[in-house]
């Protein structure tokens, strides 16, 4: 049985479908993939990604504004608050770094 092979960015070179056949990925498309994370081919990402379930918090170095997905902005002194909607949102400290945060169901 064949096993999918992860890069340092998360990206299976191979996947498996519904059915149970696997189809391997173009190097096109994981090199889009790549792209569109906003990372480097050597491997060293440009932006930060956080992945929390719903419910979970994350502890923060320094402050930050949170922006959900509906445009709706609020403030994180420590952490981002354990109600956060599912979805995808932004973290943008004072300095002006941004992580993406993208919230999964439990």
């Amino acid at each position: 049985m064949p096993t999918a092979l992860i890069d340092s960015h998360g990206i299976a070179n191979r996947y498996k479908d519904s059915r149970g056949n696997w189809h391997t990925v173009a190097h096109a498309t994981r090199r889009a993939i790549k792209n569109a994370m906003q990372a480097s081919a050597a491997g060293t990402k440009r932006a930060g990604l956080r992945i929390l379930r719903a419910g979970d918090k994350l502890r923060l170095r320094e402050p930050a504004v949170l922006t959900l997905e509906d445009g709706t902005e609020n403030a994180c002194p420590r952490e981002t608050p354990p109600d956060l909607p599912i979805g995808y949102h932004t973290l943008t400290t004072q300095n002006g770094s941004r992580t993406f945060l993208i919230v999964s169901p439990r």
